[in-house]
C-alpha cells in the first residue's frame, strides 16, 4: 500500500525539527508497511540552511520537493511556519498561488500510483489534496494539527474549508478542541467526518541526572514566534527569585526575548537551536517545562505541542496555558498545572510554589511518567495505520 502525504513541513536537513512530528508519522507508517511519499514546498533559496538534505533517509518513505519541472519558489514556506512568515513578509503570499498550483500538478503525477492522498492541515495543503482527488479519483484524508485560525469561520475562506472537509473520506483531528473547532465551521453533516487520533511519540527515557546544588530550572523550547508565548514566562521567570530560565529554540523574535530577559533581570540561559535529542536532553535536565502559548495573530490555537509529551516521558511536569489540546489533557488529570492564557500573575504564582514545594514537585514527576505512556507511538501508530487503510477498503 502507498501513501501520497502532502505538507508544507519537513526537516530541511539533519536535526531539523521542523515538521518533525509529519516526519515521525510517516516513518511509523512506514514501520506498519505502508510506504510513504512525501511531497512538500521546495524551500526558495534564501531559505536553504548549512547542510541542507533533499533525502533525509527514512526507510518506506522517499521525499519529493515539488514543483521541479517549473521552479516556482515562496518564502511564505519552511523557516518560521506558515503564519509567521506571512506576518513578518506579508507580500510572500502573492508567491502561493503559482507555487501551489504547479505543486498541485505534480502531485496529481504522483498520484497515480498511490492508493490514498493524507493532506496535513486543512488549509492550504487541504485544498491541494482535494484537487488531486478531484482529478485523480484517489481517496482523500485531511489531517488537522491545529485548531482553524479565525477567518476560517469567515466566508469565502469558511466555504473553501468546508469543501476541503467535503472532498475528504475523513478528517483525524489530533485533540477534542481541535476537533469542535473544526465541526463549528464544517456544520453538523460535515462534521460526521471528523475524528480524533492523537500523534504518538518514542517514549526511550531521557532522564538525567539533575544537581541538587542548582537553580530552580524552568525550561521553555520551541519557535520563538508570538503564538508560543514565550515572552509571557520571561516576564514570569522575573518575579521569581533564585530561579534560572533556559530557552531552547530560535526564531525572528528572540532579539526582543534577549533584550527583555536583559531588561528585567532574568537569569535566562539561550542555548539556541537544537536537534531534537539534543532538546528532549535539555529539557529533560529541568525541574519544569512551561508551555505558554497564546492565541494567533488571525486566532489560531495550537493542537497538542510535541513538547507536552516529550517533557512527560523525561519525568518532567508541564505547567500551560488554558488553550488548544493542553486544556483537554491535562485538566484535573495530573502531570502538571494550567494558567490562564497570558496571565502573568498566574504564572509566577504557580513556578513560585513549585520552587518551593519539593514534595509537590516529586509528586507531578511520577505522575507525568504516568501520563506519558498513554501516547505510545506503537499505539498510535497502530490508530494511523488503521484509519488510512480503512480510507482504501
Amino acid at each position: 500500500m502507498r501513501v501520497l502525504m502532502l505538507t508544507t513541513s519537513w526537516p530541511l536537513c539533519d536535526g531539523d525539527w521542523r515538521g518533525g512530528f509529519v516526519m515521525d508519522l510517516c516513518r511509523d507508517l512506514a514501520a506498519s508497511s505502508i510506504d510513504v511519499d512525501v511531497a512538500v514546498p521546495a524551500p526558495a533559496a534564501s531559505c536553504i540552511p548549512e547542510g541542507f538534505d533533499s533525502a533525509l533517509p527514512i526507510a518506506g518513505v522517499t521525499v519529493h520537493w515539488l514543483p521541479r519541472l517549473i521552479q516556482f519558489r515562496s518564502r511564505a514556506f519552511h523557516q518560521s511556519g506558515l503564519e509567521a512568515n506571512l506576518r513578518k513578509r506579508p507580500w510572500s503570499a502573492l508567491s502561493m498561488g503559482p507555487v501551489l498550483g504547479a505543486f498541485a500538478a505534480e502531485c496529481s503525477l504522483l498520484a497515480v500510483r498511490a492508493d490514498v492522498i493524507v493532506s496535513n492541515w486543512l488549509l492550504p495543503m487541504g485544498a491541494v489534496g482535494a484537487t488531486v482527488a478531484g482529478v485523480t479519483g484517489r481517496p482523500h484524508l485531511v489531517i488537522a494539527h491545529s485548531a482553524p485560525a479565525g477567518p476560517a469561520a469567515i466566508p469565502p475562506v469558511s466555504t473553501v474549508v468546508r469543501k476541503v472537509i467535503e472532498s475528504a473520506d475523513s478528517v483525524a483531528c489530533v485533540s477534542e478542541s481541535v476537533l469542535e473547532s473544526t465541526a463549528a465551521i464544517a456544520g453538523p453533516e460535515l462534521a460526521r467526518k471528523l475524528k480524533v487520533i492523537r500523534l504518538g511519540i518514542d517514549l526511550v527515557p531521557v532522564v538525567l541526572h539533575r544537581p541538587s546544588s542548582r537553580p530552580f530550572e524552568i525550561a521553555f523550547s520551541g519557535r520563538i514566534v508570538p503564538i508560543k508565548g514565550a515572552d509571557i514566562l520571561v516576564r514570569a521567570a522575573a518575579g521569581i527569585p533564585g530561579c534560572r530560565l533556559v530557552i531552547v529554540g530560535d526564531g525572528p523574535g528572540l532579539q526582543y526575548l534577549r533584550l527583555l530577559s536583559a531588561r528585567l533581570g532574568v537569569n535566562a540561559d539561550f542555548v539556541g537551536e537544537l536537534s531534537r535529542q539534543d532538546a528532549r536532553k535539555r529539557i529533560a535536565m529541568a525541574d519544569v517545562v512551561v508551555i505558554p502559548s497564546r492565541k494567533g495573530l488571525l486566532g489560531r490555537q495550537e493542537g497538542l505541542p510535541r513538547v507536552l509529551v516529550e517533557a512527560w516521558a523525561a519525568g518532567v511536569p508541564v505547567v500551560a496555558s488554558r488553550s488548544g489540546g493542553m486544556t483537554e489533557v491535562m485538566d484535573g488529570q495530573g502531570g502538571g498545572i494550567l494558567f490562564d492564557p497570558g496571565d502573568v500573575e498566574g504564572l509566577r504564582r504557580i513556578l513560585a510554589g513549585l520552587a518551593s514545594d519539593p514534595h509537590r514537585l516529586a509528586g507531578l514527576r511520577a505522575q507525568a511518567i504516568t501520563r506519558a505512556a498513554e501516547f505510545d507511538a506503537g499505539v498510535a501508530a497502530a490508530a494511523w495505520a488503521q484509519w488510512i487503510r480503512g480510507a482504501c477498503s
